[in-house]
């Protein structure tokens, strides 16, 4: 079920909202380039879990916007507010990560445990540059230099998603390990990932656009995060691979830590009935 919020500031929010009304409360972030459709709704019934998720400004029927992981999470408070709900177990997959913690940071009161899937580093940091995905590419450095490079990008993306989804997920599963290129083809998955690639890329590409300036420019407070963390990882991920997760545990050395043998950056489709039974009851 998903619901559209008029924002205090008269902006739509799109939030998906599924499972059993009275079960556990899990809120989860989105990664890059998707939206709230990359997770499942299969499961939640039998773990007992309410799944909520915000499509971020500019991705599906989500207002396009400006934003900052700050504002995201106080919005992602609101929306909590909204549907009566107080404490809840927290989490993000890939860039979802980054917004998880933000919102972890900024309300520790309301989040029980902290769950992070494939994470990407915030882009903010400047010890976590150098391991961002691109840091040393020229392409990487001609969009940090040119933001109407990265603009052209967005776009270009966003209107091939439009005119054939399958070529692009053809294309860019070219470029995954063979563990992930077997879940983004596969007749269980395909569907959804195309659907969270399509809706994350909406509106011309301007959510994706807003998004990158967002993690661009984020930054945790580490010692503020005290809710218990729980990192899931690939070991064959090559989009967020070992040493950015080896650097995130550093940073939060009381953190559990579970690498998922075989799996790459999409290990979560085919683990989500146990990572859901694995939250705290």
């Amino acid at each position: 079920m998903y619901h559209l919020l008029r924002t205090p500031g008269e902006h739509i929010l799109e939030v998906k909202d599924a499972g059993p009304k009275d079960g556990r409360p899990l809120l989860l972030f989105h990664g890059f380039g998707g939206s709230a459709s990359a997770f499942p709704t299969e499961h939640l019934q039998g773990a007992g879990v309410r799944l909520v998720v915000l499509n971020r400004p500019g991705t599906g029927a989500s207002t396009p916007r400006p934003f900052t992981v700050a504002t995201l999470a106080a919005e992602a408070r609101w929306v909590l507010e909204q549907l009566g709900i107080g404490t809840v177990q927290a989490g993000g997959w890939a860039a979802g990560a980054v917004y998880a913690l933000a919102f972890a940071q900024a309300y520790p009161a309301l989040v029980t445990g902290l769950h992070l899937l494939a994470p990407a580093l915030p882009g903010g940091d400047p010890e976590a540059r150098p391991l961002l995905p691109g840091a040393r590419s020229m392409a990487g450095r001609i969009e940090r230099l040119l933001p109407a490079a990265r603009r052209w990008r967005f776009r270009s993306i966003a209107r091939a998603l439009a005119a054939d989804p399958d070529r692009v997920l053809r294309h860019r599963a070219s470029d995954l390990p063979e563990a992930d290129q077997r879940i983004a083809l596969s007749l269980e998955w395909r569907d959804l990932l195309l659907h969270s690639a399509t809706e994350g890329y909406s509106h011309d590409g301007a959510g994706v656009q807003a998004d990158r300036a967002a993690l661009d420019a984020a930054r945790i407070d580490w010692k503020a995060i005290g809710a218990p963390v729980r990192i899931w990882s690939g070991d064959a991920d090559n989009v967020w691979p070992a040493a950015s997760t080896a650097w995130l545990r550093d940073r939060l050395p009381h953190s559990e830590w579970k690498t998922v043998a075989g799996a790459g950056h999409f290990f979560y489709l085919p683990q989500w009935a146990s990572f859901l039974a694995s939250l705290p009851s």
